[in-house]
């Protein structure tokens, strides 16, 4: 297709949604919203129950992270100095940064509710 034929497509009034917005835009808004509001934080209201995580590896993150999502209380037990496992331990630096990656994926688990605590 050349490129002025499909520049009209674009803004011919068909593909238009509301305000001059095209359907696609608000389509991409929309579900951009909606993982913004999953990723940010637990939708559940607390339920009172507390969950004990053995281990802050990689499983020991993503499981703490679901259960304070569903309004659980989460303690994570760690026998290291640093909480990441493999992630922080096992894997070079030139191949995964630890502080631009581990560290906030750590700090997102934690600001959920969940609390780290080595043994």
């Amino acid at each position: 297709m050349p490129a002025g034929k499909s520049v009209r497509r674009l803004l011919h009034p068909r593909y238009q949604g509301r305000a001059g917005r095209d359907r696609q835009t608000g389509t991409f808004r929309r579900r951009l919203e909606h993982c913004q509001r999953r990723r940010s934080g637990c939708d559940a209201a607390p339920n009172g129950k507390k969950v004990a995580v053995v281990g802050s590896g990689p499983a020991g993150l993503a499981c703490a992270s679901d259960l304070a999502k569903m309004g659980y209380g989460v303690k994570i037990f760690e026998a290291l100095h640093k909480a990441g496992g493999v992630l922080q331990y096992g894997i070079p630096e030139f191949r995964l940064p630890k502080e631009k990656v581990v560290a906030k994926e750590i700090e997102n688990v934690l600001k959920l509710g969940a609390r780290s605590k080595p043994t």
